[in-house]
Formats: C-alpha cells, structure tokens, sequence
C-alpha cells in the first residue's frame, strides 16, 4: 500500500505547478482568441483587395480610351491653335508641342 501512496504523491502537481498550467492555459486562450479576431480582420482586408483589383481589372479596357481621347484634344488644340484647350490639358499635366508642318520638297 505504501508504494501506491508514493505513485500518488509524485503524480500529484505542487501548488507552484498547478498554476503555472493555469496560467499557461490562460495565455493560450489568449493566443486563440487573438489568432481568431486576426482571421478575422485579414479576410475583411483579402475582400478589400479583391474589390479594388476587380476594379482595375475594368478599367484596364479605360485607359487605351483615354489615351486616345487625350490625343484627339490635343492634336484638335494643335491644329486650330486653340489656346484654352492647350490651358486646359496643361492644367491636367499633359504637355504637347505641334509637330512642325513639313514642307512641301520641290
């Protein structure tokens, strides 16, 4: 009988011990929670971003228009000298200098 008593006196956790675990099992619920309130933000943060690059994705199609667009202001401010037109673009950043009419070789 003896011996069964020993097994169960070094089985048992001292007191140090026992709350050591608690406190463990404290900080791994806290690392749980944390972990799933993070998941949490990163798929509100995934959905965002997959928003913003189907918004890209359709306006790719947009920019060649605009290119064009751009151009046909500039090449109609070019060839009637019109200068509000010219204000207009440079106020946008867009530069342009008329190409030189070529002249006619004899």
């Amino acid at each position: 009988m003896s011996t069964s008593l020993n097994r169960q006196d070094n089985s048992a956790l001292s007191a140090g011990q026992y709350w050591l675990l608690v406190i463990l099992g404290g900080l791994t619920l806290v690392v749980a929670i944390a972990a799933i309130y993070l998941a949490g933000g990163n798929q509100k943060l995934a959905a965002e971003l997959q928003s913003k690059q189907a918004f890209i994705q359709q306006t790719l199609p947009l920019s060649k228009l605009n290119g064009e667009l751009v151009q046909g202001i500039a090449k109609t401010a070019a060839n009637i000298g019109d200068a509000e037109l010219k204000a207009l673009l440079e106020r946008q950043g867009i530069s342009f200098s008329p190409k030189p009419l070529a002249e006619p070789q004899p």
